[in-house]
């Protein structure tokens, strides 16, 4: 719900009276609206602020409810009765005109279309009898020199000459009549200016006659501006005080995060180590294993081969998680087992076992 503010004229931001029906609030707003968009007063310093007044003006006053307590509440009813009279017919007068220039902006603003459409199109008229007097140069220069003659090239170039006569008389008729209406939508909009200039005097002189009694207000008006700058004064401050409140917490944010991914940084480093250690150890005890293993296979008889195979044989595959017996790397997929001694290894150790 839009915020009522008392203190402030909406119905004189709208430029209507009081009595004014929804259809007028809205028109008023939409035609304001534009006059006084920041964009279009790029020089206003209080551009912004009058366009969200009227803003706030269409909100309340557009709404039923909303205007009906507004209206119980804003002090110029104390006085209304007093200046009604008055005042609703300056504002009657003044709506009226404002319409009226309205209606004829609207009118200079599609006549101008109108003429932007025929120049555009007398443009493009000209372009092609520029194109078929190009065309026509060129048939009748070179191209007549090596076409051979003949009764059927001639038929061709009769049929050719009466085409682009027709579209001869075509083009500048169309070009006379596009000239015709670009000249009366030309006097149109200079009689239209002319009724806007008279409309604007009658503006400006309503315009005065308010401003003067805008001038009576001035004093009022501007303790109640004094009044809402100190209420923004004191609302700024509050924003401020909580930006500051929320930029310390995301800035605390940020060191407790940083604390907890250093933490956990050296929580994994310390984990890794770990690991590094129990592999290391897993190493050892594994070398200890196969020295123990070297030592039982060169002392047992019954497996002389093991010690004096050259493993020459082709190496057959297989499947499966094994530990390779030379560099001790696991293979997750398949390993190669010599036949004649059963040594398992990779296929890289393979190779140099068997000396390739």
């Amino acid at each position: 719900m839009a915020h009522i503010e008392p203190t402030v004229d909406y119905y004189a931001l709208l430029q209507v009276a009081q009595t004014a029906d929804q259809a007028s609030v809205k028109s008023n707003y939409k035609r304001l609206a534009k006059i006084k968009h920041p964009d279009k007063n790029p020089t206003n310093p209080n551009a912004t602020r009058d366009f969200q007044l009227l803003l706030e003006a269409y909100q309340i006053l557009s709404n039923p409810d909303t205007r009906r307590r507004y209206d119980s509440q804003y002090p110029f009813n104390k006085h209304a009765q007093e200046a009604g009279q008055r005042s609703e017919m300056r504002e009657s007068g003044l709506r009226h005109l404002n319409n009226r220039r309205w209606e004829l902006e609207n009118k200079i603003f599609e006549a101008q279309r109108m003429v932007d459409g025929y120049e555009r199109d007398l443009r493009r008229l000209q372009e092609e009898a520029e194109m078929d007097t190009k065309e026509q140069a060129a048939k009748g220069g070179w191209w007549a020199y090596i076409w051979p003659f003949g009764a059927s090239r001639g038929g061709e170039i009769k049929d050719e000459h009466d085409d682009r006569r027709r579209r001869e008389l075509h083009r500048k008729a169309a070009q006379r009549i596009k000239e015709q209406h670009l000249e009366e939508q030309r006097q149109f909009i200079s009689r239209i200016k002319a009724q806007l200039q008279s409309t604007n005097c009658e503006i400006k002189k309503f315009q005065e006659e308010i401003e003067r009694e805008e001038r009576e207000k001035e004093k009022k008006r501007h303790r109640e501006e004094e009044e809402k700058r100190w209420r923004e004064v004191l609302k700024r401050q509050a924003e401020e005080e909580e930006r500051r409140r929320r930029e310390f917490q995301a800035q605390m944010g940020k060191v407790q995060k940083k604390s907890h991914n250093q933490s956990a940084k050296t929580q994994r480093q310390s984990s890794w180590t770990e690991q590094k250690k129990d592999t290391k150890m897993e190493n050892a005890r594994r070398q200890a294993n196969r020295g123990s293993h070297a030592t039982n296979r060169s002392t047992n008889p019954l497996r002389p081969n093991m010690v004096l195979c050259d493993h020459a044989l082709w190496w057959p595959r297989v499947d499966g998680t094994h530990l390779c017996s030379r560099c001790l790397t696991h293979t997750t997929r398949f390993a190669f087992r010599c036949p004649r001694c059963n040594k398992v290894a990779c296929a890289s150790c393979r190779d140099i076992l068997r000396g390739k």
